[in-house]
């Protein structure tokens, strides 16, 4: 309504003003030769806007024309993105979907209607369908190609990243890493995944340094650190400097156990000992016990049986703890004294060692019989394969680093395999 009401006004206006320009006095003469023209000024008026209206309208038509091809060049290339970038959103949903098929199809459409100069968005979908279909080298051309452009350069050393690490190849990922560090020092999942990779690769001073950036930036938690430093330090032979990081960690603790052996710390020894006899027994700290044992223990059977029982008493309750004593006072010939300790264990824990005790005190073949179905007694236990080992070690065979905990097979929480984060939604 209002619309209507404005074009009547300004049509009204118009109509006025030519009116008032008619009717305007005075006469203007144009000569040209022989031939001339003689008109009203207002008349005048009205033909030169005529003359001039008619003019700029040829040129616009002749602009048209001229641009023509250009403009449907430039029609063309938008109706091309739109479809390229519906292609793209049925593409994405299609990949993580899993639906091979659909991914293949949208993605040849991408290909086909984006240009490859479109923000690498053509390599993207033919790098994340390559890695549905598990086609390895089309994966690592299309990742290539996006690190060629600023907008998925980083997407693409991440593609390539999880690519290596997929294959094993952790050198190569560790340099891939490295460079995603570079342009992202702030991203917890790369600092992470670039520390466990320089622990791959046994690059162990590299990793303390990552390690202290990633406790900085909250990647590892406060705790987690100081355990992994602790161990990197132990495995390369830092025990003392192991010792002040991680005074309570098991294999740490056995470390400085032995070193304080050479150096007659026997006051700090015994200290030690019982503080971890109390978190976790294991049959090393009975023996340096026993070692520091009072010296009148060592012609003296109760005083040596009363200080072995003052062990287990840091930790009464604990089959382990029992085991260990009645083994230690089996082995010193205190049989009577020991089968009270290794019928608790037994009781608590029927592992293969507490039989084989238990049939030392008794002779029942009872004993002998359980042991086909008796668990297996505490070792070193890796908690990414639950393998077993007999001593602590820094890094297995199927390169884990610190990984090992002292505990019960069957009772150890075994944690995923390592992998960095997934790539997009296609990992």
């Amino acid at each position: 309504m209002f619309s209507t009401l404005w074009f009547l006004i300004k049509s009204v206006c118009l109509i006025a003003v030519f009116a008032l320009v008619v009717t305007m006095g005075g006469m203007v003469s144009i000569v040209i030769g022989p031939y001339s023209l003689s008109m009203t000024v207002g008349l005048f008026i009205l033909c030169l806007f005529i003359s001039v209206w008619l003019l700029l309208l040829i040129a616009r038509a002749l602009h048209a024309l001229v641009t023509a091809p250009a403009a449907l060049g430039r029609y063309n290339r938008k109706k091309a993105q739109k479809k390229g970038l519906q292609s793209l959103a049925y593409g994405l949903s299609a990949i993580a979907a899993g639906d091979v098929k659909a991914a293949s199809h949208y993605t040849k459409n991408v290909v086909k209607y984006l240009k490859r100069e479109d923000f690498g968005l053509s390599d993207l979908m033919e790098g994340l369908t390559a890695r549905l279909k598990g086609d390895h080298v089309q994966m690592q051309r299309s990742f290539h190609s996006m690190m060629l452009h600023k907008e998925t350069s980083f997407l693409g050393v991440k593609g390539l990243l999880q690519t290596a690490i997929d294959k094993k190849d952790y050198r190569y990922a560790l340099i891939l890493a490295e460079k995603a560090y570079a342009k992202h020092p702030d991203q917890a999942w790369i600092i992470r995944t670039l520390y466990e990779l320089q622990l791959k690769t046994r690059h162990y001073e590299a990793a303390l340094d990552t390690l202290k950036k990633a406790e900085k930036r909250k990647a590892i938690n406060k705790s987690e650190a100081g355990h992994h430093k602790a161990a990197l330090l132990l495995g390369q032979g830092e025990v003392a400097k192991a010792y002040k990081v991680a005074p309570i960690s098991l294999p740490v603790g056995l470390a400085i156990l032995d070193q304080w052996a050479t150096e007659n710390k026997r006051r700090k020894s015994i200290a030690l000992i019982k503080r971890l006899w109390g978190e976790n027994p294991h049959p090393d700290l009975m023996d340096y016990w026993i070692r520091y044992a009072p010296k009148k223990a060592v012609e003296n059977t109760p005083i040596m049986i009363s200080w072995i029982e003052d062990l287990y008493n840091q930790n009464a309750d604990d089959a382990s703890s029992a085991l260990y004593t009645g083994e230690s006072l089996l082995n010193i010939g205190q049989k009577d004294h020991a089968k009270r300790f290794i019928k608790q264990a037994v009781t608590q824990k029927t592992t293969v060692l507490a039989c084989r005790l238990m049939y030392q005190v008794e002779t029942d073949r009872y004993w002998i019989d359980q042991l086909a179905t008796a668990l297996p007694d505490k070792t070193w236990v890796c908690t990414k394969t639950g393998e077993t080992f007999k001593d602590w070690t820094l890094q297995t065979d199927n390169g884990f680093v610190d990984c090992l905990v002292w505990g019960y097979p069957d009772a150890v929480k075994i944690n995923p395999v390592f992998a960095p984060s997934g790539f997009l939604i296609a990992a």
